[in-house]
Protein backbone atom coordinates (compact mmCIF):
# COMPACT_ATOMS: atom_id res chain seq x y z
CA UNK A 1 0.00 0.00 0.00
CA UNK A 2 1.31 3.43 -0.88
CA UNK A 3 2.10 5.73 2.05
CA UNK A 4 -0.54 8.20 0.88
CA UNK A 5 -3.14 5.47 1.34
CA UNK A 6 -2.26 4.85 4.98
CA UNK A 7 -3.35 6.62 8.13
CA UNK A 8 -0.80 9.32 8.94
CA UNK A 9 -0.18 10.91 12.35
CA UNK A 10 1.22 14.33 13.22
CA UNK A 11 1.65 16.05 16.56
CA UNK A 12 -0.51 19.10 17.30
CA UNK A 13 0.52 20.62 20.65
CA UNK A 14 -0.55 17.97 23.21
CA UNK A 15 -2.80 16.10 20.77
CA UNK A 16 -2.48 14.13 17.55
CA UNK A 17 -3.99 14.68 14.12
CA UNK A 18 -4.80 11.40 12.36
CA UNK A 19 -5.20 11.90 8.63
CA UNK A 20 -7.10 9.12 6.91
CA UNK A 21 -7.57 8.30 3.23
CA UNK A 22 -11.09 8.43 1.91
CA UNK A 23 -12.39 4.85 2.00
CA UNK A 24 -13.61 5.15 -1.59
CA UNK A 25 -10.02 5.77 -2.74
CA UNK A 26 -8.37 2.66 -1.26
CA UNK A 27 -8.49 -1.07 -1.93
CA UNK A 28 -6.92 -2.34 1.30
CA UNK A 29 -7.89 -1.69 4.92
CA UNK A 30 -5.53 0.12 7.28
CA UNK A 31 -5.43 -0.08 11.09
CA UNK A 32 -3.39 1.88 13.63
CA UNK A 33 -3.20 1.38 17.38
CA UNK A 34 -3.84 4.34 19.67
CA UNK A 35 -4.23 3.56 23.37
CA UNK A 36 -4.53 0.66 25.79
CA UNK A 37 -6.86 1.77 28.58
CA UNK A 38 -9.62 0.37 30.80
CA UNK A 39 -9.23 -3.23 29.53
CA UNK A 40 -9.46 -2.25 25.84
CA UNK A 41 -6.96 -1.75 23.03
CA UNK A 42 -8.17 1.13 20.87
CA UNK A 43 -7.59 1.45 17.13
CA UNK A 44 -8.56 3.62 14.18
CA UNK A 45 -9.44 1.67 11.04
CA UNK A 46 -10.20 2.55 7.41
CA UNK A 47 -12.18 -0.07 5.45
CA UNK A 48 -12.65 0.25 1.65
CA UNK A 49 -16.19 0.27 0.29
CA UNK A 50 -17.92 -3.11 0.10
CA UNK A 51 -14.90 -4.84 1.66
CA UNK A 52 -14.89 -7.03 4.78
CA UNK A 53 -12.77 -6.49 7.86
CA UNK A 54 -11.93 -9.07 10.54
CA UNK A 55 -13.21 -8.23 14.04
CA UNK A 56 -12.21 -10.34 17.03
CA UNK A 57 -15.13 -11.70 19.10
CA UNK A 58 -15.98 -9.38 21.97
CA UNK A 59 -14.65 -6.28 20.23
CA UNK A 60 -16.70 -3.13 19.88
CA UNK A 61 -16.88 -0.59 17.06
CA UNK A 62 -17.98 3.02 16.77
CA UNK A 63 -18.48 4.23 13.20
CA UNK A 64 -16.96 7.63 12.49
CA UNK A 65 -17.82 7.81 8.78
CA UNK A 66 -19.65 5.58 6.31
CA UNK A 67 -21.29 2.39 7.55
CA UNK A 68 -20.68 -1.27 8.34
CA UNK A 69 -22.94 -4.29 8.69
CA UNK A 70 -22.71 -7.88 9.87
CA UNK A 71 -24.85 -10.98 10.33
CA UNK A 72 -25.11 -12.57 13.76
CA UNK A 73 -25.31 -16.32 14.42
CA UNK A 74 -29.10 -16.24 14.06
CA UNK A 75 -28.82 -14.61 10.65
CA UNK A 76 -30.07 -11.18 11.75
CA UNK A 77 -28.38 -8.24 10.03
CA UNK A 78 -26.95 -5.41 12.11
CA UNK A 79 -25.91 -2.08 10.60
CA UNK A 80 -24.08 0.87 12.14
CA UNK A 81 -23.47 4.35 10.81
CA UNK A 82 -22.31 7.58 12.46
CA UNK A 83 -25.37 7.90 14.69
CA UNK A 84 -28.15 5.71 16.00
CA UNK A 85 -31.67 6.94 16.80
CA UNK A 86 -31.79 9.99 19.11
CA UNK A 87 -32.05 9.40 22.87
CA UNK A 88 -31.41 5.65 22.53
CA UNK A 89 -28.47 3.35 23.23
CA UNK A 90 -27.06 0.33 21.43
CA UNK A 91 -24.25 -2.11 22.09
CA UNK A 92 -21.01 -1.56 20.20
CA UNK A 93 -20.03 -5.24 20.54
CA UNK A 94 -19.86 -7.10 17.23
CA UNK A 95 -21.23 -10.64 17.48
CA UNK A 96 -20.62 -11.63 13.88
CA UNK A 97 -21.22 -15.14 12.60
CA UNK A 98 -18.09 -15.06 10.43
CA UNK A 99 -16.09 -12.65 12.68
CA UNK A 100 -16.16 -9.86 10.08
CA UNK A 101 -17.95 -6.63 9.29
CA UNK A 102 -18.63 -5.36 5.77
CA UNK A 103 -18.31 -1.71 4.82
CA UNK A 104 -21.09 -0.02 2.85
CA UNK A 105 -20.81 1.62 -0.55
CA UNK A 106 -19.02 4.64 0.97
CA UNK A 107 -16.59 2.47 2.92
CA UNK A 108 -16.09 3.09 6.62
CA UNK A 109 -13.86 4.72 9.18
CA UNK A 110 -14.28 3.02 12.53
CA UNK A 111 -13.02 3.34 16.09
CA UNK A 112 -12.25 -0.24 17.13
CA UNK A 113 -12.16 -1.36 20.78
CA UNK A 114 -10.49 -4.77 20.93
CA UNK A 115 -11.51 -6.99 23.81
CA UNK A 116 -8.33 -9.09 24.00
CA UNK A 117 -4.66 -8.48 24.67
CA UNK A 118 -5.05 -5.37 26.82
CA UNK A 119 -2.50 -4.74 29.58
CA UNK A 120 -4.89 -2.43 31.41
CA UNK A 121 -7.79 -3.45 33.65
CA UNK A 122 -11.30 -2.12 34.12
CA UNK A 123 -10.89 -1.47 37.86
CA UNK A 124 -12.11 -0.77 40.45
CA UNK A 125 -9.35 1.67 41.42
CA UNK A 126 -8.51 3.28 44.74
CA UNK A 127 -6.62 6.10 43.03
CA UNK A 128 -6.50 7.61 39.54
CA UNK A 129 -2.78 6.84 39.33
CA UNK A 130 -3.81 3.22 38.78
CA UNK A 131 -5.76 4.06 35.62
CA UNK A 132 -3.11 4.40 32.94
CA UNK A 133 -3.50 5.07 29.23
CA UNK A 134 -0.60 3.43 27.39
CA UNK A 135 0.15 4.24 23.78
CA UNK A 136 0.21 1.41 21.22
CA UNK A 137 1.24 3.45 18.18
CA UNK A 138 2.73 1.66 15.15
CA UNK A 139 6.44 2.03 14.43
CA UNK A 140 5.66 3.95 11.25
CA UNK A 141 4.38 6.95 13.24
CA UNK A 142 6.96 9.76 13.66
CA UNK A 143 9.16 9.60 16.75
CA UNK A 144 7.68 12.80 18.20
CA UNK A 145 4.26 11.13 18.08
CA UNK A 146 5.40 7.77 19.48
CA UNK A 147 7.08 9.55 22.39
CA UNK A 148 3.90 11.34 23.46
CA UNK A 149 2.19 10.51 26.73
CA UNK A 150 -1.53 10.76 27.50
CA UNK A 151 -1.99 11.36 31.23
CA UNK A 152 -5.39 11.85 32.83
CA UNK A 153 -5.82 15.53 33.71
CA UNK A 154 -8.26 16.60 36.40
CA UNK A 155 -10.92 18.60 34.56
CA UNK A 156 -10.63 21.48 37.04
CA UNK A 157 -7.06 21.97 35.74
CA UNK A 158 -8.12 22.35 32.13
CA UNK A 159 -8.11 26.03 31.03
CA UNK A 160 -11.66 25.77 29.69
CA UNK A 161 -12.97 24.62 33.10
CA UNK A 162 -12.92 28.25 34.31
CA UNK A 163 -12.49 27.22 37.93
CA UNK A 164 -15.24 24.59 37.98
CA UNK A 165 -15.03 21.03 39.38
CA UNK A 166 -12.43 21.83 42.05
CA UNK A 167 -11.78 18.66 44.05
CA UNK A 168 -14.17 16.62 41.88
CA UNK A 169 -13.12 13.15 40.66
CA UNK A 170 -13.55 14.09 37.00
CA UNK A 171 -10.69 13.60 34.51
CA UNK A 172 -9.98 14.06 30.81
CA UNK A 173 -7.61 12.90 28.08
CA UNK A 174 -7.62 14.92 24.89
CA UNK A 175 -7.02 13.32 22.37
CA UNK A 176 -7.11 12.73 18.65
CA UNK A 177 -8.38 14.75 15.71
CA UNK A 178 -9.47 12.62 12.74
CA UNK A 179 -9.33 14.35 9.37
CA UNK A 180 -9.29 13.23 5.75
CA UNK A 181 -5.87 13.38 4.12
CA UNK A 182 -7.11 15.95 1.61
CA UNK A 183 -8.97 18.23 4.02
CA UNK A 184 -8.48 20.20 7.25
CA UNK A 185 -12.09 19.65 8.25
CA UNK A 186 -12.47 17.52 11.37
CA UNK A 187 -14.36 14.26 11.01
CA UNK A 188 -14.29 14.01 14.78
CA UNK A 189 -12.33 14.83 17.90
CA UNK A 190 -11.84 11.81 20.17
CA UNK A 191 -11.51 12.53 23.88
CA UNK A 192 -11.61 10.29 26.93
CA UNK A 193 -13.29 11.02 30.24
CA UNK A 194 -13.67 9.34 33.60
CA UNK A 195 -16.01 10.42 36.38
CA UNK A 196 -15.96 9.07 39.92
CA UNK A 197 -19.04 7.80 41.70
CA UNK A 198 -21.60 10.46 42.63
CA UNK A 199 -20.10 12.87 40.07
CA UNK A 200 -22.31 15.16 37.99
CA UNK A 201 -20.17 16.24 35.05
CA UNK A 202 -22.18 19.45 34.67
CA UNK A 203 -25.25 20.44 32.68
CA UNK A 204 -24.33 22.32 29.50
CA UNK A 205 -25.86 23.09 26.09
CA UNK A 206 -22.88 23.84 23.80
CA UNK A 207 -23.93 27.44 23.26
CA UNK A 208 -20.26 28.40 23.00
CA UNK A 209 -19.25 26.24 20.02
CA UNK A 210 -20.47 24.04 17.20
CA UNK A 211 -20.20 20.41 18.21
CA UNK A 212 -22.26 17.23 17.96
CA UNK A 213 -21.10 14.88 20.70
CA UNK A 214 -21.71 11.15 20.99
CA UNK A 215 -20.54 9.15 23.99
CA UNK A 216 -19.31 5.57 24.00
CA UNK A 217 -19.00 4.08 27.48
CA UNK A 218 -16.06 1.69 27.77
CA UNK A 219 -16.65 0.86 31.45
CA UNK A 220 -19.71 1.89 33.46
CA UNK A 221 -18.24 1.64 36.95
CA UNK A 222 -21.46 2.07 38.91
CA UNK A 223 -23.68 0.40 36.32
CA UNK A 224 -25.92 3.47 36.60
CA UNK A 225 -23.92 6.13 34.77
CA UNK A 226 -25.37 7.83 31.72
CA UNK A 227 -26.82 10.94 30.16
CA UNK A 228 -29.48 13.13 31.74
CA UNK A 229 -31.27 15.89 29.88
CA UNK A 230 -33.76 18.63 30.67
CA UNK A 231 -37.34 17.96 29.59
CA UNK A 232 -38.36 21.61 29.85
CA UNK A 233 -37.55 24.68 27.80
CA UNK A 234 -34.01 26.00 28.21
CA UNK A 235 -35.12 29.08 30.16
CA UNK A 236 -37.04 26.90 32.64
CA UNK A 237 -33.97 24.93 33.74
CA UNK A 238 -31.14 26.16 35.95
CA UNK A 239 -27.99 24.18 35.08
CA UNK A 240 -26.04 25.32 38.15
CA UNK A 241 -28.84 24.17 40.48
CA UNK A 242 -30.48 21.39 38.44
CA UNK A 243 -33.94 20.20 39.41
CA UNK A 244 -33.66 16.53 38.44
CA UNK A 245 -37.44 16.20 38.47
CA UNK A 246 -37.29 18.22 35.24
CA UNK A 247 -34.93 15.75 33.56
CA UNK A 248 -34.99 12.36 31.93
CA UNK A 249 -32.04 9.99 31.83
CA UNK A 250 -30.60 7.06 29.93
CA UNK A 251 -28.04 4.64 31.37
CA UNK A 252 -25.24 3.88 28.91
CA UNK A 253 -23.90 0.43 29.88
CA UNK A 254 -20.33 -0.69 29.34
CA UNK A 255 -19.51 -0.92 25.62
CA UNK A 256 -22.68 0.90 24.52
CA UNK A 257 -23.02 4.09 22.53
CA UNK A 258 -25.70 6.78 22.83
CA UNK A 259 -27.77 8.39 20.12
CA UNK A 260 -27.84 12.13 19.36
CA UNK A 261 -29.12 14.52 22.01
CA UNK A 262 -29.20 17.63 19.83
CA UNK A 263 -32.34 19.07 18.29
CA UNK A 264 -32.97 18.39 14.62
CA UNK A 265 -34.89 19.97 11.77
CA UNK A 266 -37.70 18.08 10.07
CA UNK A 267 -35.48 16.28 7.56
CA UNK A 268 -32.92 15.13 10.12
CA UNK A 269 -29.83 17.39 10.22
CA UNK A 270 -28.95 19.26 13.42
CA UNK A 271 -30.93 22.40 14.12
CA UNK A 272 -28.73 25.49 14.38
CA UNK A 273 -29.11 28.52 16.61
CA UNK A 274 -28.85 32.05 15.23
CA UNK A 275 -25.16 32.11 16.28
CA UNK A 276 -24.46 29.00 14.17
CA UNK A 277 -24.06 26.56 17.08
CA UNK A 278 -25.91 23.27 17.24
CA UNK A 279 -29.16 23.58 19.20
CA UNK A 280 -28.84 21.44 22.34
CA UNK A 281 -31.01 21.31 25.41
CA UNK A 282 -29.32 21.15 28.81
CA UNK A 283 -27.66 17.77 29.34
CA UNK A 284 -25.00 16.14 31.53
CA UNK A 285 -23.22 12.88 32.25
CA UNK A 286 -24.11 11.69 35.77
CA UNK A 287 -21.92 8.84 36.95
CA UNK A 288 -24.31 7.18 39.39
CA UNK A 289 -24.29 6.65 43.13
CA UNK A 290 -21.88 4.39 44.97
CA UNK A 291 -19.12 4.09 47.53
CA UNK A 292 -16.31 6.59 46.75
CA UNK A 293 -13.81 4.09 48.20
CA UNK A 294 -14.66 1.62 45.40
CA UNK A 295 -14.41 3.69 42.23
Amino acid sequence: MAASQQIVATKLNHEIVLRVPRPTSVEVSDEVGLLDVASRRLYLVVVPRNKTYDVEPGSGIKVIAGSVSWADKAGSIHERSRAIDPFTVVSTIVESKDKTVTAGHEGAIIFLMKGSGAQSSSGPYSDMSQLLARTIFPDRFPAEVRQMQFPWVQVSDRPWANGKWKGVEFYNIAGFYVRYADSDENLCHIQFWTAGVNVNAGFHNHIEGTVCEIHVCIVNGTGKGGMSWATVADDQFKPTEPDLSKTDNQVIPSMYEQGPMWRTVTDGPPKLRVNGTVDYGWHAWIAGEGDPKNQ
